[in-house]
């Protein structure tokens, strides 16, 4: 018969052993994806079940952000984002929201309790988020310049209305990754 100290010690080996995926706001970069290189073609679901096919070469800057309603960074960062979306000039910036959730219903609802209105898509079987973008650290946002290529990942929480990152966004739409690498230190 096992004693209550030997199942504790079991069970929290089997804790330190096994990896989980970290919802952090720590900074740590996406695996194979890096700023210079094209963002990749997605098929995308809808929080409906039906599929959009998103390539990010529209001619828009795009921020791509990967989040779960179960990440309190993720969480926390959202409203920041969807202000964000209200600054910035819907002609020259895109917004998508990839929620790694299984449950539509539930990013439905926590959305619109939110009130985040930002497009909002969902990877139920993390495919995209494990098999594509490699993500390791949540929530991750991909800044896309109107070309399709990736110019800056960010993970870990970030307070995306901020003057800095307003001004920075801004100075990308009008002149491009040569001349905002230094505001880049403002995200």
């Amino acid at each position: 018969m096992m004693t209550r100290a030997l199942v504790r010690h079991l069970v929290l080996s089997a804790i330190l052993i096994i990896p989980l995926p970290a919802c952090s706001p720590k900074t740590e970069p996406a695996s194979s994806l890096h700023p210079g290189l094209p963002f990749p073609e997605l098929k995308l679901q809808r929080l409906d079940g039906s599929f959009r096919n998103f390539r990010a070469a529209s001619g828009k800057v795009t921020l791509f952000n990967a989040w779960g309603t179960w990440c309190p960074p993720c969480r926390k960062e959202l409203p920041s984002l969807d202000h964000l979306n209200t600054i910035l000039d819907k002609d020259h910036f895109d917004f998508i929201l990839m929620a790694m959730d299984t449950d539509p219903l539930v990013v439905r609802e926590y959305l619109h309790d939110n009130h985040i209105r930002l497009t909002t898509y969902i990877d139920q079987d993390l495919h995209i988020t494990n098999d594509i973008l490699e993500l390791k650290v949540y929530p991750t946002t991909f800044i896309i310049d109107q070309k399709g290529i990736i110019q800056l990942i960010v993970s870990g929480e970030k307070d995306w209305d901020s003057d800095a990152v307003i001004e920075t966004m801004n100075e990308l739409w009008r002149n491009g990754m040569s001349t905002t690498t230094g505001m880049y230190n403002n995200l």
